[in-house]
């Protein structure tokens, strides 16, 4: 499925990791989302993401919700993947 097929209902903020922010570090991490019929995340994996991003990143994820992927106008399970950016505020 295309990125731009997907809706976002509800997107969660990450916390940026302490660890990468005392380092001055920002980074970007690609995740991969499985949803269920009703837009709930069952599965959230990174594919590409730098080590002390991982956990917040996935767990942000977590808690996003999507409008449903529709077939033929039936609600579908769906496998996507999103990115998630982590940059320090000036």
């Amino acid at each position: 499925m295309h990125w731009t097929e997907v809706k976002v209902k509800r997107q969660a903020q990450p916390v940026y990791p302490p660890s990468a922010q005392a380092m001055h570090m920002e980074g970007s991490c690609t995740l991969r989302f499985v949803i269920d019929e009703r837009g709930v995340p069952t599965s959230v994996t990174p594919a590409a993401c730098p080590a002390p991003f991982q956990e917040s990143a996935v767990a942000a994820g977590s808690q996003w919700r999507f409008y449903p992927m529709k077939v033929n106008g039936v609600a579908q399970p769906a496998t996507f993947q999103l990115v998630i950016h982590f940059r320090l505020s000036e």
